[in-house]
């Protein structure tokens, strides 16, 4: 087990991109495969159809880092955690969010999904749901990572 905050922060990001690179070699392939060939894949050697060297980081890595990158190196961390801390609704705490400009997707992102947590989904405008890209897959989602948890 983690001994601190910062020791859980750096095991998940190390665990995100470790995981990546271990299953990079293995990408795509069937279990028999993988037997045939790795026997048990459990060294991070690179490889693939796609070539990875040892330790490289696929688009999972990649994106993971882009998004963290974004979080530290802008305020919008420090600006999710003022709008959990408001009374007000998502609704309004957001606009207050996105109004000051900046980063204000990043900033909206990460407190909207904080937000979304505390107030579920009746807290989000049906008007702004009706208009999202993925809603009804983040809907379906939502459902299967409810059923895991519940086994």
């Amino acid at each position: 087990m983690a001994e601190s905050l910062l020791d859980a922060i750096t095991g998940g990001l190390l665990g995100v991109a470790a995981g990546d690179a271990l299953g990079a070699t293995v990408e795509f392939m069937e279990p028999e495969e993988i037997e045939h060939e790795h026997g048990v894949h459990r060294e991070i050697i690179g490889g693939s159809d796609f070539k990875w060297r040892a330790g490289e980081g696929t688009d999972d890595t990649d994106l993971t880092w882009a998004v963290i990158r974004g979080y530290v190196e802008t305020d919008s961390l420090r600006c999710a955690v003022w709008a959990i801390q408001q009374p007000d609704t998502l609704e309004s705490v957001l606009v207050a969010l996105v109004n000051r400009g900046n980063d204000a997707d990043t900033t909206a992102a990460i407190a909207g999904g904080l937000l979304g947590i505390i107030h579920g989904e009746e807290g989000i405008p049906q008007r702004w749901t009706q208009q999202l890209q993925y809603a009804p897959e983040l809907i379906e989602a939502a459902v299967k990572i409810e059923t895991i948890r519940v086994r």
